[in-house]
């Protein structure tokens, strides 16, 4: 899909979903020239042949659509954002028909900024938007995320807001089987995983980082095992250091239905994950049959922060042991004697007084 130079410079996809009848819908931005950007949505066939483009917002607010989604009349909705003549980035939701014709607008979210938009919508046809919010008077680059349901007219059916802290940003979300929410998005630099109620009530909150300074997760997907999926990018700021090739990288976490990386995490009493040292931790032998070793190999520069516990947990989550574990150089060690327990699955986690550091499952004989 193309533009004539005279009509447009710069196109922005940001996000494409299947639809019902297998055909492709998607939505970004056009950057026309001497003018600001204005939200474009494209429909495809199944074979990918453009069926119609629409164009909306005006063109001195400079608006992006970010999310889309099917409605189940067959129109469409999207979010983004855009900064109205006189105003501050706010985001919106636009309804459409079938045809692309838009049937309203909303705007809200405070001093929303410019990463947040999408949008889903539940099995009893409300929509449910995953975005941020900002009041005047707070400090630079604090926000909350926002979790709102509209019904088909446009109308605030609830809005939940949380995650107060600095950068804090919204990026996907997912109704589960039994009407509840995952979101993912960024908060105090790290990665957010986030489960809500069917009414927007927190359920739980995780974040997940490791040796970078900026952790974002854009994409978050339900798994067949019931647990999570999510995808994302990390930043460093220092200067390129020529040991380290990359400045920015990929990264993928794997969860349980509880936001855990190793069953039980949440039993242990952090909420914070410390994500590249889990290969650097040695159990062994395994399966062990009296004493179990434990060594975590801390990279140079890395702190923990206060004493750190290794927690061992049954398969039902329950704390059958916990340990200190002693400081040698950079090696964290652990050597105590499991045999009086009974014969099953495990789990090890060893946390400081922050932060979740390794874990892994032993099998007791």
């Amino acid at each position: 899909m193309s533009f004539p130079p005279s009509d447009s410079i710069v196109h922005i996809i940001r996000q494409v979903r299947s639809l019902s009848d297998g055909g492709l819908v998607f939505t970004g931005g056009l950057d026309p020239i001497n003018l600001p950007t204005r939200i474009l949505l494209v429909r495809a066939s199944m074979s990918g042949d453009t069926l119609w483009t629409e164009r909306y917002g005006d063109s001195d607010e400079g608006p992006v659509g970010l999310g889309v989604a099917e409605h189940t009349d067959g129109g469409f909705l999207l979010t983004g954002y855009g900064t109205p003549p006189g105003s501050v980035n706010k985001s919106f939701l636009i309804r459409t028909d079938a045809d692309g014709n838009q049937l309203w607008r909303r705007n809200y979210g405070g001093r929303a900024s410019a990463v947040n938009g999408a949008v889903r919508v539940a099995s009893d046809g409300g929509i449910i938007t995953w975005s941020e919010y900002r009041e005047d008077e707070w400090p630079n680059d604090w926000q909350q995320m926002m979790l709102t349901k509209w019904n088909a007219a446009g109308s605030i059916v609830w809005q939940k807001r949380s995650h107060l802290n600095i950068v804090t940003s919204t990026y996907d979300i997912e109704i589960l089987p039994d009407g509840s929410f995952i979101g993912s998005g960024t908060s105090n630099l790290n990665g957010v995983l986030a489960k809500f109620s069917p009414t927007g009530d927190s359920l739980w909150s995780r974040t997940y980082s490791f040796t970078h300074d900026f952790h974002l997760l854009y994409d978050v997907q339900p798994t067949s095992d019931g647990g999570f999926v999510a995808t994302g990018t990390a930043y460093r700021y220092e200067p390129l250091d020529p040991q380290f090739q990359t400045s920015q990288i990929i990264w993928v976490v794997k969860t349980d239905s509880l936001g855990c990386v190793v069953p039980g995490c949440q039993n242990v009493g952090v909420r914070e994950y410390l994500m590249d040292l889990n290969e650097l931790l040695r159990i062994a032998p395994n399966p062990v049959h009296d004493v179990l070793s434990a060594v975590l190999s801390l990279p140079p520069g890395s702190e923990v922060s206060g004493a750190v516990r290794a927690v061992l947990l049954d398969a039902q989550g329950r704390q059958v042991a916990a340990w200190l574990m002693a400081r040698d150089g950079d090696e964290l060690r652990l050597n105590e004697n499991v045999g009086a327990l009974p014969s099953g699955a495990y789990y090890l986690h060893i946390c400081d007084a922050a932060r979740w550091l390794a874990g892994g499952k032993v099998m007791v004989e």
